[in-house]
């Protein structure tokens, strides 16, 4: 993916500076570039692509995950943050409008996000200190939930409503199962699938 090496756009290595605020650096340790840059090419995502776009992968996922992480979590304010970014790397701001940047986050895959979770859980339980362990073993804990999705025709397709609620008056509900580190509470396994019809229990899912 040669356009991250563009002299005035950002690499992998921009959304772990963003965090640099301590002096462990703990998100760059938890992430280092090389491994998102490999999850990235593993995963295709070659988005953005063009010399002036301003979307691409790295200010994606940059983007992304300050508007997780920051007290302000709108979409005005993360495209706020981007703007500054491109102020920062002596670019022309981008629009101030919230939709070029919902679009570039959802061509992030599913899968590369879940590969990163993954990686950060997997990475912070094999620092748990050896007395936050039980009997000495790295115990897995599993529990599951139901979600309510967006009425849309394409969800209620693949996630009927529930039986009990009329038709067209309920939503679609999603059946979801993680896996969990007893020591650290970290994610590091998830499944989700209907809530009815069959083979859709949480041991099936």
């Amino acid at each position: 993916m040669p356009f991250y090496q563009h002299p005035h756009r950002p690499t992998f290595a921009a959304p772990l500076r963003s965090f640099a605020q301590d002096p462990d650096q703990a998100l760059r340790q938890a992430l280092p570039e090389a491994v998102i840059q490999r999850f990235a090419a593993e995963e295709g995502v070659t988005f953005g692509a063009q010399p002036n776009a301003v979307y691409t992968p790295p200010v994606t996922l940059w983007a992304f995950l300050t508007q997780v992480l920051s007290a302000s979590k709108s979409c005005v304010a993360a495209v706020a943050r981007v703007m500054v970014l491109c102020v920062a790397l002596r670019r022309p701001p981008c629009a101030a409008g919230t939709g070029p940047s919902c679009k570039a986050r959802a061509q992030l895959p599913e899968r590369f996000l879940q590969r990163l979770t993954y990686h950060v859980g997997d990475g912070l339980e094999a620092q748990a200190e050896p007395a936050w362990l039980w009997h000495g073993r790295h115990v897995k804990l599993i529990d599951g939930t139901c979600l309510s999705a967006p009425a849309t025709p394409a969800n209620g397709q693949a996630y009927p409503q529930s039986t009990q609620q009329r038709p067209g008056l309920g939503f679609p509900m999603i059946r979801l199962v993680v896996i969990l580190t007893f020591a650290t509470a970290a994610l590091v396994g998830v499944a989700y699938g209907p809530c009815q019809g069959p083979l859709t229990s949480e041991l099936a899912v």
